[in-house]
């Protein structure tokens, strides 16, 4: 069945994640001024790895409920463009859980999370660890760009289109 909107909680799910990614890729790259403020390169640290895992849980909620609810019909006027578009969506679900478990994988510290509690390494061996490393610092990138593409294609409908399909997802 398809539904003419996403439900409630797929929206909030969408924009908090949305909110979520911006603030976690950019802690990495802020400066030696903001990281100082915020309390050093440790408390920056600890927020990413905090935010990422909280990332992955509502990710796996997100990826739940939308197996369980009516969403609606994948955007495009041929097979060929709703096709396109489920699987840009797909990627965007695989790159945005496959960064927070490969930053799992790799890390070598416990994740302190929040400073509430923390959750050992887990015990890959180094060539695992290597492995998603390299997924988890060179991913971002194609992230980015799926990210964008996405906005792109949101703002195309929305504007060129003018077919209602940014409606779907407005709170």
């Amino acid at each position: 069945m398809s539904a003419q909107r996403y439900s409630l909680p797929i929206i909030f799910l969408h924009w908090l994640i949305a909110l979520m990614v911006v603030v976690i890729m950019t802690l990495p790259a802020l400066s030696e001024e903001t990281v100082a403020q915020l309390g050093g390169p440790g408390v920056v640290f600890t927020l990413h790895k905090s935010l990422g895992f909280s990332l992955l849980i509502l990710m796996v909620l997100r990826l739940i409920l939308r197996l369980l609810t009516p969403s609606p019909a994948a955007a495009g006027d041929t097979q060929a463009q709703r096709a396109l578009a489920k699987a840009g969506h797909v990627l965007l679900y695989v790159l945005l859980i496959g960064m927070p478990v490969s930053g799992l994988i790799f890390g070598s510290r416990p994740l302190n999370f929040f400073w509430l509690f923390e959750i050992a390494p887990l015990g890959f061996d180094t060539a695992v660890r290597d492995a998603a490393k390299a997924f988890h610092k060179t991913v971002p990138l194609l992230l980015t760009l799926m990210i964008v593409g996405h906005i792109g294609m949101a703002l195309y409908h929305h504007y060129v289109r003018k077919d209602g399909l940014l409606n779907r997802m407005k709170p």
